[in-house]
């Protein structure tokens, strides 16, 4: 006959053995029980997609797998708003890198959503500039459009001027060489953007111009009447060319239409005319021809001659 404490020592290890074996066996269930499928999430979004929650479409995109997994995905988040739509196009390139094409659904993500510099960053990544030109240039005039100031090679901003046929561009790339210091380059891409206007006046600021030290355009400019600066400006371009004529004529022109601007188109102008060549004396209309009898008769070539 047992003993009654030992009877009770070995009913509460029962006990005790009971609860461990259930404990492992909810542990077991727990650890053994699969995570939903890529294609069961899919088919609950599908089945309520108003319902589903953004965190059920990250979900899903963490499950993504390939290309065609996340495209899918991406096509019906484009169905919810805006900033939904973006923070599940960031789930999907979340740690991983993506394909050309779930990138350009990811650039349309990010414009939907005004998020630019994130748009933008996709042209370091899955996107390339020079093939993607169109894109990066709707990019980033958005950027420039909402005061972004984002930093592109000079090779991306020629790109998106052929892509475009806007010469402005190529003004962006020549204010990013002088800012690195080749004028050379700046001067070339200013002169450039003449052909996206057919020849015609470039958007290049004349002061632009000035500084890449563009006078041969600066000469061949139409200032507008109204600037002065500029009308004195392509003056000296002129001379520096060697047309002091024209020079000449647009400083006087400066001097009539506005007289007190400054004394600086004086002086040019006086500079200018001390440094002509004096006029070539003219000879006496009714001089005879040197060969002519009249002018053979009347030289001193008779002795005594007086």
């Amino acid at each position: 006959m047992e003993r009654a404490p030992y009877r009770k020592l070995r009913q509460h290890g029962g006990n005790a053995v009971v609860l461990a074996l259930w404990a492992s066996l909810v542990f077991y269930v727990s650890c053994s029980r699969p995570d939903a499928s890529f294609g069961s999430l899919l088919a609950e979004i599908d089945s309520s997609p108003q319902a589903v929650t953004t965190e059920k479409f990250i979900k899903a995109a963490s499950l993504a797998n390939g290309t065609e997994d996340q495209l899918r995905l991406l096509k019906r988040a484009s169905k919810r708003s805006s900033d939904s739509y973006a923070a599940i196009a960031a789930a999907i390139a979340k740690d991983r890198n993506v394909s050309e094409p779930v990138a350009l659904a990811m650039l349309d993500a990010y414009l939907s959503a005004s998020q630019f510099a994130e748009a933008l960053t996709l042209f370091h990544t899955a996107l390339d500039a020079s093939t993607r030109a169109a894109e990066y240039a709707e990019a980033l005039v958005f950027a420039y459009k909402n005061r972004l100031t984002p930093v592109s090679t000079i090779e991306q901003l020629v790109a998106c001027a052929d892509a475009t046929g806007d010469d402005r561009f190529l003004v962006y790339a020549a204010t990013q060489a002088l800012i690195e210091g080749d004028r050379a380059t700046a001067k070339t891409l200013l002169v450039d953007a003449l052909r996206f206007n057919g020849g015609m006046q470039s958007s290049a600021s004349y002061l632009l111009l000035w500084d890449a030290g563009a006078v041969e355009t600066l000469a061949s400019r139409m200032p507008a009447p109204t600037d002065p600066l500029e009308i004195a400006i392509c003056a000296d371009a002129e001379y520096l060319i060697g047309d002091i004529t024209a020079a000449s004529a647009s400083w006087a022109y400066l001097i009539d239409r506005f007289p007190t601007w400054s004394w600086k188109p004086y002086a040019a102008l006086a500079r200018a005319a001390a440094t002509e060549p004096e006029p070539a004396i003219r000879a006496w209309p009714h001089a005879p021809p040197p060969d002519s009898w009249t002018a053979l008769s009347h030289r001193r070539t008779f002795p005594g001659f007086i």
